[in-house]
C-alpha cells in the first residue's frame, strides 16, 4: 500500500475518525454508532441454509405472515 504525501496512517485515521464521531455525536452516541457495524459471529450463509433449505417460498411467506400477526397482537 502506498501513501500520498498527505495520507494518514491507519492508526492516525482511526483516531481522527473516532475524535470526529465523539465531537459530532458525543461519546455515548459515538459508541452506539460504532456498534451498528458489528460483524457479529457465526456463518450467516450456513445458518440461513440450515433454516430455509427445507422450506418452500410459500412456507417462508406463511411464517412471515404468522410472525407479523403475532407482533401486531402485542
Amino acid at each position: 500500500m502506498t501513501r500520498g504525501a498527505n495520507a494518514r496512517t491507519p492508526v492516525s485515521l482511526q483516531k481522527a475518525g473516532l475524535d470526529a464521531l465523539v465531537q459530532a455525536l458525543g461519546a455515548i452516541d459515538a459508541i452506539r454508532f460504532i456498534r451498528l457495524f458489528d460483524n457479529g459471529y457465526g456463518d450467516y450463509t450456513k445458518e440461513r441454509h440450515a433454516i430455509w433449505d427445507n422450506m418452500s417460498v410459500d412456507d417462508i411467506l406463511d411464517d412471515m405472515k404468522k410472525r407479523n400477526k403475532e407482533s401486531e397482537a402485542l
